[in-house]
C-alpha cells in the first residue's frame, strides 16, 4: 500500500487505499475499481468520494466539502487532471489491486531489475495485457 502526497485540502497530507477502502469506494461509487481508473466511470461524484474515502485518515469531511475545495483550487489555476484526477489514480494504483506492471507504472521510481522481471511474468501470466 502506497501513501500518495496530497497536500490540495491541507499540508502534508496523503492519499491511500487499502482492500478496505476500496470495497467502500466500489459500495459508494456502485463502479468497479478497474472501471473506476479506466476513466470510464472516473467522473467529479466519483473523484469526491475517492477523496472522502482515501483522505479520510485525515478528517471527515462530505462530498461539498471536497466540490467547494476543488473548485477553489481551480479558480486559483489547479488542473483537474494532474492536481486531482492523477493523484487519485496512483492512489488506487498504489494499492496493489491492479496488478505490477499499473502500480510501476503509477510509481517508475520504484522500479528495480526484479521488480521489472515481476511486471514482464505478470504481463506473460496475464496474456500481456494487465489485469
Amino acid at each position: 500500500m502506497k501513501k500518495v502526497p496530497f497536500d490540495a485540502f491541507g499540508d502534508g497530507q496523503y492519499l491511500y487505499f487499502n482492500i478496505a477502502r476500496l470495497m467502500q469506494l466500489e459500495q459508494a461509487t456502485g463502479y468497479g475499481i478497474s472501471s473506476i481508473v479506466s476513466k470510464r466511470e472516473l467522473n467529479l461524484n466519483v473523484l469526491t468520494k475517492i477523496f472522502m474515502i482515501g483522505l479520510a485518515h485525515h478528517k471527515k469531511h462530505n462530498e461539498l466539502w471536497y466540490a467547494q475545495r476543488m473548485q477553489e483550487k481551480l479558480d486559483q489555476g489547479a488542473s483537474l487532471e494532474e492536481d486531482f484526477y492523477v493523484p487519485a489514480v496512483k492512489a488506487i494504483a498504489g494499492s496493489g489491486i491492479l496488478g505490477k506492471a499499473a502500480y510501476y507504472a503509477a510509481f517508475p521510481e520504484e522500479l528495480t531489475e526484479k521488480a521489472k522481471q515481476d511486471v514482464d511474468d505478470e504481463k506473460k501470466i496475464n496474456g500481456g495485457g494487465g489485469r
